[in-house]
């Protein structure tokens, strides 16, 4: 990486680099947004790499379904706190509503159990 200034875009990689899940999706997050190493290296630094979405409740549920639908194959979110202890209460009272309302977040469960939300037989 010597030879790289920390404001140039990232180069193309040697083939010889074994590239694992992660350093491929912060390759193609780089290629993608057009980022430099500083750029990059305050992404991973600040999120680890993963998406930061700030906003109002409105912006952060159109976010929130624009990704998961454009998405090929949707896969299971984490949610991170950017503070504590409200976040997780500011998001179930702004943004979950509003998911409910466009469709994007259930708004009743199946049963009374765990069992019966995921759908799974009584056991024997």
């Amino acid at each position: 990486m010597s030879g790289y200034t920390l404001d140039e875009a990232l180069p193309p990689l040697s083939t010889d680099i074994i590239v694992h899940s992660r350093s491929a999706l912060l390759i193609r997050l780089a290629r993608d947004r057009g980022l430099t190493f500083r750029q990059l290296y305050h992404l991973v630094a600040s999120a680890r790499g993963h998406q930061i979405v700030v906003g109002t409740a409105d912006q952060v549920a159109d976010h929130m379904i624009d990704w998961v639908s454009t998405q090929a194959q949707p896969t299971a979110s984490t949610l991170c706190r950017a503070h504590f202890p409200d976040a997780f209460e500011d998001f179930t009272r702004e943004v979950v509503p509003r998911l409910q309302a466009r469709g994007a977040f259930r708004a009743d469960y199946a049963g009374k159990t765990l069992r019966d939300h995921l759908e799974l037989p009584m056991a024997p």
